[in-house]
This record gives structure tokens, sequence and C-alpha cells, in this order.
């Protein structure tokens, strides 16, 4: 299959999914079915074959919570935030990755908008989590970052690239890696390191070009030794260290995690946040979509969203110390923290980020 540039709409009429080496197949939503950071787009492809190929030729609290009451459309809570959103000095002097300016985005022409008047920038080498309640626009969000989708209305950039500008797509692209939720929407190969290889081959780079960025993203994420099997054979932990890699192999400045570690088990899901902390601690930004407080305590930075507007932007620890926030935005406190509030009623003062054995500790302080 030849390069399909250009855009095609939607089953549904309004929102674009753009498409490059793989046409696309579909975009139901939030949840888009996108294989890979060079463009595998399919929808459960039912099509493939029976060897499973599927591919084709400052002060922190400055920034608190505001806004977050569950009102309904055309109150103030509607109309987004008061927040002071400017970064500290640190943060400007980091280059930055990814720029929303005013972004409103609409799956539907006459629906309201999934996300509205959304502006953020992800700087370089941040970890920020991006929370908020089903149906906030997360994963709109997401696949924003990397021209999967395209703004009805402001602009995305990407290293200055417009993710409109379908002529730098394959640029994007590999600039940001997309994960997903399930990695079974991912897999496109027939064995784990032809799957991998799926996005650079896409873009034509010699095969010794080919070879080391597969020898590197697989043992990037631990699944060195496995590069023979076949993915269906894998975990469900393992299957989403594969489709890391798969993006991996693109060699982004930043990765894009939809709750990679919702369908997991918690061998599997720690297997994962390994994988994450190893490719941040590289040098690269990751956004990782979650509900879960425990890891948003492994970001530097937390981006709350509700009803398709930003209301918080700031220290992660912050947001964790307010319940009524974390309440608004359906972060999920994890056991420890559940005991570390418990503990703070009684008169014992524990550090949010405490771990468990620092919770006995104070205890018996």
């Amino acid at each position: 299959m030849g390069e399909a540039r250009g855009s095609s709409r939607t089953p549904f009429g309004f929102g674009r999914v753009e498409g490059s080496s793989v046409g696309a197949q579909g975009v139901r939503g939030d949840r888009s079915a996108v294989c890979g950071p060079s463009w595998r787009l399919h929808a459960h492809l039912s099509h493939r074959s029976a060897q499973g190929r599927r591919r084709s030729d400052g002060d922190p609290r400055a920034r608190r919570l505001r806004e977050v009451s569950p009102d309904p459309p055309g109150t103030h809570a509607s109309r987004g935030s008061r927040l002071d959103s400017r970064p500290s000095a640190a943060y400007r002097a980091r280059s930055v990755v990814i720029v929303f300016e005013e972004v409103s985005f609409a799956y539907r022409e006459g629906d309201p908008p999934a996300i509205s008047h959304v502006s953020l920038r992800i700087a370089d080498g941040e970890r920020v989590a991006l929370v908020g309640p089903n149906g906030s626009g997360k994963s709109t969000i997401a696949m924003l970052t990397n021209g999967v989708l395209v703004p009805t209305r402001g602009r995305v950039l990407v290293d200055g690239l417009d993710t409109a500008d379908r002529g730098s797509i394959d640029e994007v692209r590999s600039r940001v890696g997309l994960v997903l939720q399930n990695p079974d929407d991912q897999i496109v190969g027939a064995t784990v390191a032809e799957d991998v290889a799926f996005g650079p081959e896409n873009l034509a780079l010699p095969a010794d070009e080919i070879q080391r960025r597969v020898v590197s993203a697989i043992n990037a994420v631990g699944l060195s030794g496995l590069e023979r099997r076949e993915p269906h054979t894998l975990s469900e932990g393992q299957k989403q260290r594969l489709a890391i890699a798969g993006a991996l192999a693109m060699e982004p400045r930043c990765l894009v995690m939809d709750e990679p570690t919702a369908m997991l088990d918690p061998a599997g899901r720690a297997s994962v946040l390994t994988a994450i902390a190893a490719l941040h601690g590289g040098g690269r930004s990751v956004v990782h979509i979650t509900h879960d407080a425990s890891e948003i305590l492994l970001c530097d930075r937390a981006i709350g969203l509700r009803q398709g507007r930003v209301v918080y932007d700031g220290d992660v620890r912050a947001l964790l110390q307010d319940e009524d926030a974390m309440r608004a935005l359906d972060v999920q406190p994890s056991p420890v923290l559940e005991v570390a509030r418990l503990l703070a009623q009684a008169g014992v003062r524990v550090p949010v980020d405490a771990d468990a054995s620092r919770l006995v500790d104070a205890v018996w302080a």
C-alpha cells in the first residue's frame, strides 16, 4: 500500500483522522485504534493473515484547582479555570516539545466539543500525569499530540511543527509516540521483533538502522530474548511493553501513554512502570494518562481536565493533598495514601508521597 497522504473524515463526520503509511480504519470517540508511532492504525483488522501479519507494503499552590464543582454546561465551571498557569523559571528554561494553543476539538459537527480552549506545554524531559473523569477529553488530547486527530480550532505544535500540516506528519509522529490502553489494538507483527520493526520500516530506514532500533527498543523495555515470540503468547504486561517498544523504535522525544497499566495485574503493572521510568530517566518526555494516585506521584506535574477544559496544572503533591480536587478529577487514592490521611487526622504528619515503610516509621516515631 502506498503512502496515503491527506486527510479523511471519520465515519462520524466532523473530527478528522489523518493517515500516512497505513490508512485510517476508524476512530470512535476517545478510543482510536492507533497501532504505533509511524502510523499503524487499525480497528482490530479482522482481515489479518493466518501468520498474524497486518502490515502494508514557582509556589505550587498558586496552581491549585479552581472550579471543579460538577456544574452543568453554561455555568461558571464550564467556562474554564482561573489558574495561575505561569511556569516556573526552571520550566521556562527547558525546551518545549508539545504546545497546545487554544485547541478545541469536536468529533461531529454540531456536537459539544470533546475539548475546548486547551492551552498547555510539555517540556523536554518532563513526566506529566494527565488526569480527569472519563469523558473529560484525556484520550482526545493524546490523539491530538501526534496528529491522529487535528484541532477543530487552535493548533498543536510538535517541535514547532503544526500537526495539521500533512507535509510534516511523519516528522511529527517520529517525535511523539502514542501508546494506547489496550496493547492488542497496537500489535501488528507476527513476532516481537517484527512488530517493533514496523514503524522504522515504514520510514524506509536502512536495514542496519532498523536492526539497531529494534534491538535498542526491545532491550529498553526488558523483552530481550523474546524477539521470535508471537505476540499473542505474551502476558498482558509483556504486550504493553511491546507496544511501548514499538513507539520507542521511532526514537521519539515524547511518549504519550493512555492508561498503559489499566488492564494489567500487579506484576504486569510493575513491569510497565519500570519500563516507563527507565525511558523517562533516559531523558524523554512522558505524558501519562492515569487515575491512580501512586502513578501520579511518579510524575513531575499534573494536568487535570473536566468537561474538556484544563482546571488544574501544577504540583502533584498539592493535588493529592486536596481531597475535593481528587474527587472532582476522579483520582483514585492508593492504600498508602488513605492510611497517610488517617494518620494525619490522628495528628501524625506523614508526607503524601510516603511509602509503607515510612508510614510504619511515622507510627512508631
